[in-house]
This record gives structure tokens, C-alpha cells and sequence, in this order.
């Protein structure tokens, strides 16, 4: 197992050092993110007419994976890793944004494909180093690691199937 890089010098917050596969999945995730807050723009520029109509899937598995993404920051905090604790943020904002989309913009696939493709890239770059490393969040048990990923990314597949489909 490598040296897990979020370990906190001290007790205070810190900046940690990351390599290239996290800034190519912090990469992706960005440009998910703006995929996210197309939609949302594009749900309240059309009036954000509330509708479940053959998404009520595709937005229960953004909703989960939202609360996630919540449960995200409760850990960033404890760890007080600087760039991760604002990425989670910005992480939480385009679920949250996405899953509004869904729910206002029913009829709006591009920014959908755009999120759930690059969140998808975005954690099987994630998946990879885990495997690749052996590296864990806070000594996490990596199959733990691994599993949640794992879910997450099952997640935006689904989602991503069912609106090609």
C-alpha cells in the first residue's frame, strides 16, 4: 500500500501534493461540473417546469448520489485536505445542479451526456489509481474504496444508458 498523501501533517488544514491521475479525474469532474451548471441554466432559462416524466430513475440515482457527495464533505472536513475540501464543494454544486436539471429541464439530453460521461471517466481514472496504488482515504479498507467508487460509477453509467436509451 502506498503512502496515503491526504494524511494530515498537523492539525490544521493543509495543501497535499497530487499526482497526475488525481488532477486527471479532478480534470474530467471540472468539466462535469460545467456540464451540470449548463443544465441548470438551461432548466431555469426554459422556466424550470417541474416534471418526473420517464426520469424518476435517472433522478433517484443522482439524488443518492448527491447525498453522497454530502457524506463527502462531513470527510473532507476531517481530513482538511485544502484542494479536495473546495473540490467537494464545487462537486456537491454539480449534483445537486444535475439532479435539478433532471427534475426542471426534461427534455434536455446534451448537458446530461456531457455530466454522466465525465463523471464516469472521471471514476474509472479514480478506480484505476486506487487499484493501481493501493491507495486509501483515510485508511479506509480498500475494498471499501473501491466499492463506493465502484457504485458511484455504476450510477452515472445507469443514468448515462438510460438517457441514450
Amino acid at each position: 500500500m502506498t503512502e496515503n498523501y491526504l494524511t494530515n501533517p498537523g492539525n490544521g488544514w493543509f495543501v497535499a501534493r497530487m499526482g497526475p491521475w488525481e488532477w486527471l479525474e479532478t480534470l474530467l469532474k471540472s468539466v462535469a461540473i460545467a456540464g451540470a451548471l449548463w443544465g441548470l441554466s438551461t432548466a431555469l432559462a426554459d422556466g424550470f417546469r417541474l416534471s418526473l416524466d420517464g426520469r424518476l430513475p435517472q433522478i433517484m440515482l443522482l439524488g443518492l448520489a448527491s447525498l453522497g457527495t454530502l457524506a463527502a464533505v462531513v470527510e473532507r472536513l476531517a481530513t482538511r485536505e485544502v484542494i479536495s475540501m473546495v473540490f467537494v464543494l464545487l462537486n456537491n454544486v454539480g449534483h445537486w445542479g444535475m439532479t435539478a436539471a433532471f427534475v426542471g429541464a426534461p427534455d434536455h439530453s446534451a448537458p446530461v451526456l456531457v455530466y454522466c460521461s465525465a463523471m464516469l471517466a472521471g471514476d474509472v481514472v479514480k478506480l484505476y489509481f486506487f487499484w493501481r496504488t493501493g491507495f486509501t482515504v483515510r485508511n479506509a479498507p480498500r475494498s471499501a474504496v473501491l466499492g463506493i467508487t465502484g457504485l458511484f460509477a455504476l450510477a452515472y453509467l445507469t443514468v448515462l444508458l438510460l438517457e441514450i436509451l
